[in-house]
Protein backbone atom coordinates (compact mmCIF):
# COMPACT_ATOMS: atom_id res chain seq x y z
CA UNK A 1 0.00 0.00 0.00
CA UNK A 2 1.69 3.87 -0.70
CA UNK A 3 0.04 6.77 0.71
CA UNK A 4 0.34 9.77 -1.70
CA UNK A 5 -0.20 13.42 -1.43
CA UNK A 6 -0.56 15.66 -4.33
CA UNK A 7 1.56 13.13 -6.66
CA UNK A 8 4.07 12.34 -3.79
CA UNK A 9 5.09 9.25 -2.31
CA UNK A 10 4.51 9.71 1.77
CA UNK A 11 4.56 5.95 2.78
CA UNK A 12 5.29 2.49 1.34
CA UNK A 13 4.37 -0.66 3.15
CA UNK A 14 3.29 -4.42 2.98
CA UNK A 15 0.49 -5.36 4.85
CA UNK A 16 -1.54 -8.54 4.67
CA UNK A 17 -4.68 -9.69 2.87
CA UNK A 18 -7.80 -7.94 4.58
CA UNK A 19 -8.88 -4.67 6.39
CA UNK A 20 -5.60 -3.67 7.90
CA UNK A 21 -4.75 -0.66 10.37
CA UNK A 22 -2.18 1.41 8.29
CA UNK A 23 1.01 2.25 9.83
CA UNK A 24 0.69 6.66 9.64
CA UNK A 25 3.78 7.35 12.40
CA UNK A 26 6.14 8.70 9.25
CA UNK A 27 3.33 10.97 7.86
CA UNK A 28 3.91 14.72 8.59
CA UNK A 29 1.28 16.56 10.79
CA UNK A 30 -1.43 18.50 9.72
CA UNK A 31 -4.98 17.92 7.32
CA UNK A 32 -4.82 16.80 4.10
CA UNK A 33 -6.00 14.63 1.13
CA UNK A 34 -3.94 11.29 0.70
CA UNK A 35 -4.58 8.68 -2.15
CA UNK A 36 -4.20 4.90 -1.23
CA UNK A 37 -2.66 3.04 -3.90
CA UNK A 38 -3.37 -0.95 -3.68
CA UNK A 39 -1.68 -3.41 -4.82
CA UNK A 40 -2.59 -6.99 -3.93
CA UNK A 41 -0.43 -10.05 -5.02
CA UNK A 42 -2.47 -10.93 -8.12
CA UNK A 43 -1.28 -7.64 -9.91
CA UNK A 44 -4.28 -5.73 -9.07
CA UNK A 45 -4.19 -2.29 -8.47
CA UNK A 46 -6.81 0.20 -7.26
CA UNK A 47 -6.44 3.77 -5.94
CA UNK A 48 -8.79 5.06 -2.74
CA UNK A 49 -9.07 8.89 -1.43
CA UNK A 50 -9.24 9.51 2.26
CA UNK A 51 -9.22 13.12 4.16
CA UNK A 52 -5.87 12.36 6.78
CA UNK A 53 -5.64 14.32 9.92
CA UNK A 54 -2.76 13.86 12.05
CA UNK A 55 -2.94 16.53 15.69
CA UNK A 56 -2.46 14.99 19.08
CA UNK A 57 -5.48 17.75 19.93
CA UNK A 58 -7.49 16.57 17.32
CA UNK A 59 -9.72 12.96 18.60
CA UNK A 60 -10.79 10.41 16.15
CA UNK A 61 -14.66 11.47 14.48
CA UNK A 62 -17.13 10.78 17.11
CA UNK A 63 -14.40 10.08 19.84
CA UNK A 64 -13.45 11.89 23.08
CA UNK A 65 -9.50 12.08 24.49
CA UNK A 66 -8.79 12.59 28.29
CA UNK A 67 -5.26 14.12 29.50
CA UNK A 68 -3.83 14.30 32.78
CA UNK A 69 -0.11 15.68 33.38
CA UNK A 70 1.24 16.52 36.41
CA UNK A 71 5.13 17.63 37.53
CA UNK A 72 6.68 20.58 39.39
CA UNK A 73 7.82 23.93 37.89
CA UNK A 74 12.12 24.21 38.07
CA UNK A 75 14.12 27.21 37.89
CA UNK A 76 17.15 26.45 36.37
CA UNK A 77 18.05 30.36 35.88
CA UNK A 78 21.43 31.68 38.02
CA UNK A 79 21.86 27.60 39.05
CA UNK A 80 23.92 24.95 37.91
CA UNK A 81 21.42 22.57 38.92
CA UNK A 82 17.66 23.40 38.45
CA UNK A 83 15.59 23.84 41.84
CA UNK A 84 11.65 23.65 42.54
CA UNK A 85 10.01 26.99 42.51
CA UNK A 86 6.39 27.73 41.92
CA UNK A 87 5.03 24.70 43.63
CA UNK A 88 3.19 21.62 41.91
CA UNK A 89 1.68 21.55 38.38
CA UNK A 90 -1.84 19.76 37.72
CA UNK A 91 -2.93 19.72 34.34
CA UNK A 92 -6.25 18.34 32.88
CA UNK A 93 -8.57 18.28 29.69
CA UNK A 94 -10.88 16.91 27.73
CA UNK A 95 -11.49 17.52 23.69
CA UNK A 96 -14.14 16.07 21.53
CA UNK A 97 -14.80 15.96 17.88
CA UNK A 98 -18.17 16.51 17.33
CA UNK A 99 -18.50 16.50 13.41
CA UNK A 100 -15.41 16.03 10.90
CA UNK A 101 -14.05 19.25 10.75
CA UNK A 102 -15.23 20.64 14.20
CA UNK A 103 -13.66 19.93 17.66
CA UNK A 104 -14.50 21.33 20.88
CA UNK A 105 -12.23 21.14 24.44
CA UNK A 106 -11.80 22.45 27.68
CA UNK A 107 -8.16 22.47 30.22
CA UNK A 108 -8.18 23.12 33.25
CA UNK A 109 -4.35 24.39 35.29
CA UNK A 110 -3.82 24.07 38.75
CA UNK A 111 -0.99 25.57 40.77
CA UNK A 112 -0.88 26.46 44.50
CA UNK A 113 -2.92 29.46 44.99
CA UNK A 114 -3.90 29.92 41.37
CA UNK A 115 -5.67 27.99 38.97
CA UNK A 116 -6.64 28.58 34.71
CA UNK A 117 -9.77 27.15 33.00
CA UNK A 118 -9.84 27.48 29.27
CA UNK A 119 -12.28 26.62 26.74
CA UNK A 120 -11.16 25.79 22.84
CA UNK A 121 -12.51 25.15 19.63
CA UNK A 122 -10.86 24.31 16.39
CA UNK A 123 -12.25 24.19 13.10
CA UNK A 124 -10.93 22.22 10.34
CA UNK A 125 -10.52 21.64 6.78
CA UNK A 126 -7.99 20.03 3.53
CA UNK A 127 -5.56 22.91 3.50
CA UNK A 128 -6.70 24.51 6.58
CA UNK A 129 -7.05 24.94 10.32
CA UNK A 130 -8.15 27.48 12.83
CA UNK A 131 -8.32 27.05 16.25
CA UNK A 132 -9.63 29.72 18.97
CA UNK A 133 -9.49 29.81 23.08
CA UNK A 134 -10.19 31.87 25.85
CA UNK A 135 -8.74 31.72 29.40
CA UNK A 136 -9.82 32.55 33.10
CA UNK A 137 -8.20 32.18 35.99
CA UNK A 138 -9.00 32.82 39.57
CA UNK A 139 -6.66 35.78 40.13
CA UNK A 140 -8.82 37.95 37.64
CA UNK A 141 -6.23 36.84 35.07
CA UNK A 142 -8.22 37.07 31.52
CA UNK A 143 -6.81 35.78 27.38
CA UNK A 144 -7.83 35.18 24.44
CA UNK A 145 -5.97 33.52 21.46
CA UNK A 146 -6.01 32.81 17.85
CA UNK A 147 -4.16 30.69 15.22
CA UNK A 148 -4.32 29.70 11.83
CA UNK A 149 -2.17 27.61 9.06
CA UNK A 150 -2.72 27.62 5.17
CA UNK A 151 -1.33 25.73 2.52
CA UNK A 152 -1.03 26.06 -1.05
CA UNK A 153 0.73 23.31 -2.65
CA UNK A 154 4.17 23.17 -1.27
CA UNK A 155 3.50 26.83 0.50
CA UNK A 156 2.92 26.76 3.96
CA UNK A 157 1.12 29.87 6.06
CA UNK A 158 0.62 30.05 10.05
CA UNK A 159 -0.10 32.72 12.55
CA UNK A 160 -0.66 33.55 15.90
CA UNK A 161 -2.32 36.51 17.81
CA UNK A 162 -2.56 36.06 21.61
CA UNK A 163 -4.24 39.35 23.88
CA UNK A 164 -4.00 39.04 28.17
CA UNK A 165 -4.99 41.07 31.07
CA UNK A 166 -3.74 40.12 34.40
CA UNK A 167 -3.08 41.92 37.56
CA UNK A 168 0.14 42.63 38.18
CA UNK A 169 1.82 39.64 40.82
CA UNK A 170 4.93 38.88 43.08
CA UNK A 171 3.85 35.28 43.18
CA UNK A 172 6.92 33.24 41.58
CA UNK A 173 5.03 31.44 38.98
CA UNK A 174 1.48 33.32 37.00
CA UNK A 175 -0.04 31.26 34.55
CA UNK A 176 -0.63 34.96 32.80
CA UNK A 177 1.21 37.47 33.97
CA UNK A 178 0.47 41.54 33.60
CA UNK A 179 -0.81 42.91 30.09
CA UNK A 180 0.43 42.04 27.33
CA UNK A 181 -0.11 41.86 23.50
CA UNK A 182 1.99 39.18 20.79
CA UNK A 183 1.62 37.84 17.26
CA UNK A 184 3.77 36.06 14.42
CA UNK A 185 3.19 34.89 10.97
CA UNK A 186 5.71 32.48 9.23
CA UNK A 187 5.25 31.47 5.57
CA UNK A 188 7.35 28.72 4.04
CA UNK A 189 7.80 27.08 0.68
CA UNK A 190 9.21 23.43 0.42
CA UNK A 191 11.18 22.44 -2.54
CA UNK A 192 12.43 18.99 -4.04
CA UNK A 193 15.42 19.16 -1.15
CA UNK A 194 15.28 22.06 1.20
CA UNK A 195 12.87 24.16 2.76
CA UNK A 196 12.91 28.27 3.41
CA UNK A 197 10.62 30.30 5.24
CA UNK A 198 10.21 34.15 6.37
CA UNK A 199 8.96 35.08 9.90
CA UNK A 200 7.55 37.91 11.45
CA UNK A 201 7.24 38.53 15.45
CA UNK A 202 5.85 41.50 17.39
CA UNK A 203 5.00 41.19 21.21
CA UNK A 204 4.31 44.16 23.30
CA UNK A 205 4.07 44.08 27.43
CA UNK A 206 1.79 46.85 29.22
CA UNK A 207 2.29 50.50 28.10
CA UNK A 208 5.92 49.58 27.18
CA UNK A 209 7.71 49.93 23.32
CA UNK A 210 6.44 46.78 21.34
CA UNK A 211 9.69 44.58 20.76
CA UNK A 212 10.02 42.98 17.03
CA UNK A 213 12.09 40.14 15.20
CA UNK A 214 12.02 39.13 12.03
CA UNK A 215 13.92 37.31 9.31
CA UNK A 216 14.65 34.16 6.96
CA UNK A 217 15.57 30.01 7.42
CA UNK A 218 17.01 28.00 5.37
CA UNK A 219 16.13 24.09 6.59
CA UNK A 220 18.28 21.19 4.13
CA UNK A 221 17.98 17.89 4.97
CA UNK A 222 21.67 16.37 4.33
CA UNK A 223 21.38 13.28 5.11
CA UNK A 224 18.64 10.34 6.14
CA UNK A 225 19.36 6.10 7.12
CA UNK A 226 16.55 4.93 9.08
CA UNK A 227 15.79 6.53 11.85
CA UNK A 228 19.25 8.87 11.81
CA UNK A 229 19.99 11.55 10.04
CA UNK A 230 21.27 14.99 9.56
CA UNK A 231 20.56 18.25 8.79
CA UNK A 232 21.69 22.11 8.21
CA UNK A 233 19.52 24.97 9.42
CA UNK A 234 20.55 28.29 8.58
CA UNK A 235 18.87 31.82 9.91
CA UNK A 236 19.01 35.28 9.86
CA UNK A 237 17.68 37.15 12.07
CA UNK A 238 16.95 41.03 12.93
CA UNK A 239 15.47 42.61 16.01
CA UNK A 240 14.90 46.54 17.38
CA UNK A 241 18.27 46.09 19.35
CA UNK A 242 20.68 43.78 17.33
CA UNK A 243 20.64 41.06 14.37
CA UNK A 244 21.55 37.16 14.88
CA UNK A 245 23.03 34.87 11.72
CA UNK A 246 23.20 31.08 12.84
CA UNK A 247 24.15 27.54 11.40
CA UNK A 248 23.60 24.61 12.47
Amino acid sequence: VDILRDGRLLSSRFYSAGNQVLETASLPYGSYPVTLLIRDTAGGERQESRFYVKNSRMPPPGETFFRLDAGWRMDTEDSALPRPEGGPLLHGGVSRRLQDGFVLGADALLNTGQSLFSPHMMLFSPGAEWHASAAVGTDGALGVSSSSFLQWGDAQLSSLWRQTWAPASTRAMDFLAGDSLSSSTRLSYHFTQFQVAAFYNTVQAGDAAPSYSQGAQLLWPLWRRGFAGADLDVSLSQSETETLALAT
